[in-house]
């Protein structure tokens, strides 16, 4: 395929594209790197931790995400747009 062709298919707007999904994959990349040892002992803690206080945290973090979903439909509703909770 000729040079002038293929760079005729690629559009400024696809090559910010590109960039924009590479920054990150590129920070986590960079992450793992520098905190392997880290992410390593957090998952060998949470390998041993009781299945009671792990599930605990779940249902805590769930909950909260719940409360702050339901304080941003509150707010939306004040500015009388109509926000759903459901993903359709």
């Amino acid at each position: 395929m000729n040079f002038k062709v293929i760079t005729s298919r690629i559009s400024g707007k696809m090559i910010f594209q590109v960039a924009l999904a590479l920054i990150p994959i590129a920070f986590s990349v960079y992450f793992i790197k520098h905190n392997g040892n880290e992410l390593k002992r957090s998952f060998d803690l949470l390998a041993t931790s009781r299945l009671g206080w792990f599930l605990a945290g779940i249902a805590v973090s769930a909950l909260y995400l719940i409360i702050h979903g339901n304080m941003y439909m509150a707010s939306f509703r004040t500015l009388h747009s109509d926000v759903s909770f459901s993903m359709h």
